[in-house]
């Protein structure tokens, strides 16, 4: 069976969101186990106050056999209407890592959903701190042996820590084409 890539907006898909409460429910994180989802940084508790809105954002489900293998999405950053934030509570199941799932099937639905934003950043946690660091790697060393790699983490330039919604998180910033060289 080939992927399904659900979009969603808001917790009102019953069946995707099954599939979201039955693939987040084996992290021990408060930020996706369903069970948190009357914690304030919670996916379910951010879908349901419609974080990602049409038209301010997308919460992307994949699907492969009736298991949710990805699920990330992007939405529109409510202090600064003119960023878009990346790639937001991005989660793989175990199993499914390194399958590259997210920059695989997602990254041109992201860049094309916020091409009108001035900036698209990503912003990683402290738990997620050694993501940061491949981007500094690549952008300080180019592209290298790792295609995969090093086509997504090149297309980023990293700018450092900032306080995302009240947070401290570590963001790059997507490096728009030149449009002579597009």
């Amino acid at each position: 069976m080939s992927i399904i890539i659900h979009e969603i907006h808001d917790l009102e898909n019953r069946y995707v969101t099954d599939l979201l409460v039955k693939g987040l429910s084996e992290s021990t994180s408060t930020i996706y186990n369903p069970n948190y989802s009357d914690k304030l940084g919670n996916i379910f508790f951010i879908l349901d106050q419609r974080r990602f809105a049409e038209g301010r954002g997308t919460y992307y489900v994949m699907e492969k056999n009736g298991e949710m293998i990805c699920s990330t999405g992007w939405n529109e950053y409510d202090l600064d209407p003119t960023i878009a934030l990346g790639f937001t509570r991005l989660y793989v199941p175990e199993k499914h890592r390194r399958n590259f799932y997210a920059s695989q099937y997602l990254t041109d639905k992201i860049l094309d959903a916020t091409q009108d934003y001035d900036k698209l950043w990503l912003a990683h946690g402290q738990d997620s701190l050694h993501l940061y660091d491949r981007y500094v790697y690549f952008h300080e060393h180019g592209k290298n042996k790792h295609e995969s790699y090093s086509n997504f983490y090149s297309r980023f330039k990293p700018i450092g820590e900032l306080e995302i919604y009240y947070t401290k998180q570590w963001v790059v910033e997507y490096i728009k084409p030149d449009e002579n060289n597009t």
